[in-house]
């Protein structure tokens, strides 16, 4: 058994790396390319301007994203300027550096489909089936393309793995050893990174939450009340900092300070109730106004957008987003188009009716489960079951909300649940005897790289003429 451990061991490493490099190769090729600000950059490149001018700004969502993209791109060499036009992004223009902000970006989403590769082992997956389901996040273009641009989606997910993955390293841990608690540690900051990121990843905190004070799936006891103290009481804590440190940066008055109390705004130079007399408000009542501001601004848009779409369409990849579009020249034209890999769609669709089925069946009929026993598999049908359904509740903890907001949502909501999808698409597969799922394997994957090929020119911007970009709309809505 040493042998197969350490052959196990090896292959993990091997497809670590392979993973990790072709994430960087496929969100780094013509990272530059459009050189137009694409979607909602230009918003958030204004606010990392804010930043390390120490200008005061507000946000709808908590600001952690906006600080590493400030203070890691000055390190990179950004060098803001707000005199100076913010129309296109390359490596040198006119001494702005905007290329380093994609750069980021494009880093934490790499950094993520070795993190789902590891998870899926955790999830006690064969290396076969943990590699199908970091090839069904990379091969996405939906991970990708938000991977590569100015935009805070990279770094929610990547939080959002990566709490999970410890979550998961930690309830396998003996109780009462450090080992535990450095992992309940590592569990807690990584939750808390996400939230600061944005909200969107209460689904992934409260499902490590309830399994970890009831013990429902993985868990033979549930952890102890001083740990589940111990680990709330950090995530709040190094919640609280990143807020200290968004409020301890601004110094100067800026245009958008709706969300701020007029006392602290009377202590930022240049405001019009600017008073170098003025005593700033405790941080406990700035956080409280900001986060009724921001909760408030979020339910607040009920208008339909052009673009909007349905959390039911997204499972099904029926509406995308027209993200960027500009004239090349006369007959060709270049476009940015957030969609999901259509092959991988129907396969997570089909995979997730399937275990669907296979649990309606075991709970009318307990003991037909296990006739299909695998004897290619250590893990018992009803841990399958467990843990899948562990699984299934992830991604509905992600995407039924949005069933009862009337804010109008788009496809790239969608990413913290897919995450959950493509790792049940990896359990039921895992389940097939090895010959026939390793053809399945095969034939998805194949499937995926013809459909993510065919959506080069929508994924890197390349310029087609119009009857090109219209054969590859393939649905009606994808328009």
């Amino acid at each position: 058994m040493g042998w197969t451990r350490e052959f196990a061991r090896s292959a993990d490493r091997r497809n670590h790396v392979f993973l990790l490099a072709l994430s960087l190769g496929l969100r780094y090729f013509r990272l530059s390319v459009p050189t137009e600000f694409v979607f909602d950059e230009p918003y958030y490149t204004t606010i990392v301007d804010f930043i390390l001018r120490r200008v005061a700004y507000d946000d709808a969502h908590p600001p952690l994203a906006k600080i590493t993209f400030a203070l890691v791109a000055a390190f990179l060499g950004y060098n803001p300027d707000l005199s100076l036009p913010h129309g296109v992004v390359s490596r040198k223009n006119q001494g702005i550096l905007f290329y380093p902000l994609r750069e980021i970006s494009a880093l934490f989403g790499a950094c993520t489909a070795p993190l789902i590769y590891a998870i899926a082992r955790e999830l006690a997956l064969s290396p076969q089936a943990a590699f199908f389901a970091a090839l069904l996040f990379n091969l996405d273009p939906l991970n990708v393309i938000l991977s590569r641009l100015i935009l805070t989606d990279s770094q929610l997910v990547f939080y959002q793995v990566l709490s999970l993955y410890a979550a998961l390293r930690l309830w396998r841990t003996p109780a009462s050893t450090w080992t535990r608690f450095k992992w309940l540690c590592i569990t807690a900051f990584a939750s808390s990174c996400a939230l600061s990121v944005k909200w969107a990843a209460l689904g992934t905190t409260v499902l490590i939450s309830v399994e970890s004070f009831f013990a429902l799936c993985f868990l033979q006891h549930p952890l102890s009340i001083f740990h589940c103290i111990c680990a709330f009481v950090l995530a709040v804590s190094w919640y609280a900092h990143v807020f200290h440190m968004y409020f301890s940066l601004m110094r100067h008055a800026g245009p958008r300070v709706r969300f701020l109390l007029d006392t602290f705004r009377a202590t930022l130079l240049g405001d019009p109730h600017y008073n170098p007399q003025a005593v700033a408000p405790s941080f406990a009542q700035s956080v409280v106004h900001l986060h009724r501001k921001m909760f408030g601004a979020i339910t607040a848009v009920t208008n339909a957008h052009a673009w909007h779409s349905y959390w039911y369409q997204w499972i099904v990849n029926w509406r995308g987003l027209l993200m960027h579009t500009k004239q090349f020249d006369p007959q060709r034209w270049q476009i940015v188009y957030l969609i999901s890999n259509p092959a991988i769609s129907i396969c997570c669709f089909l995979c997730t009716l399937i275990f669907l089925t296979a649990c309606l069946l075991s709970s009318r009929y307990p003991k037909l489960i296990y006739r299909f026993e695998s004897p290619f598999s250590s893990t018992s049908p009803h841990e399958v079951l467990r843990r899948g359904t562990f699984l299934l509740f992830g991604w509905l903890l992600h995407l039924l909300p949005y069933a009862f907001f009337e804010s109008p949502a788009f496809l790239y909501h969608y990413l913290p649940a897919l995450v959950y999808v493509y790792l049940l698409s990896a359990l039921v597969v895992d389940q097939l005897p090895i010959r026939l799922r390793t053809v399945f394997v095969l034939l998805i994957i194949s499937a995926a790289v013809a459909c993510y090929v065919y959506l080069v020119p929508w994924i890197y911007c390349f310029p087609l003429e119009g009857t090109q970009h219209a054969a590859r709309r393939w649905w009606g809505r994808w328009d």
